[in-house]
């Protein structure tokens, strides 16, 4: 019993860091294509149609137009630095709030809102810019 025990545990421990690196990919993924300003990798990770609110401006939009929006947002400030300020994941979906610098000099807090679609690929349903 006990070394079956002690063999669980250690598998569970080599485990831990798998589950770990998986907990903020999205979070990371977004941090990167904001700071890169590479909408078109970032407009991969999103739903057919998505939630879009950008200082105060929202709508239901379709992939397409949302990576329209958020392209025209991000060339028009130009963002400098993006943060990851919260992420809580779950299995079948998640969330981050996101800190965002621009060229410009305004803070943004970008929040986000994603899930698992039916091919089990997280994807983002919202996404909504506000000043900070």
């Amino acid at each position: 019993m006990y070394k079956a025990f002690k063999h669980l545990l250690v598998m569970f421990c080599l485990a831990l860091p798998q589950v770990a690196a998986a907990q903020g990919d999205m979070a990371r993924t977004m941090v990167n294509c904001f700071e890169a300003q590479d909408i078109n990798r970032l407009a991969e990770n999103f739903a057919p149609e998505m939630e879009i609110s950008i200082l105060g401006d929202g709508n239901l939009l379709n992939a397409t137009e949302a990576k329209m929006k958020i392209y025209d947002f991000v060339t028009g400030k130009g963002t400098l630095s993006c943060s990851i300020t919260h992420n809580g994941d779950r299995e079948t979906s998640g969330f981050c709030i996101l800190s965002l610098r621009s060229a410009d000099g305004g803070t943004y807090r970008l929040y986000s809102f994603y899930r698992k679609d039916g091919n089990g690929e997280m994807k983002i349903h919202q996404l909504r810019i506000d000043h900070d």
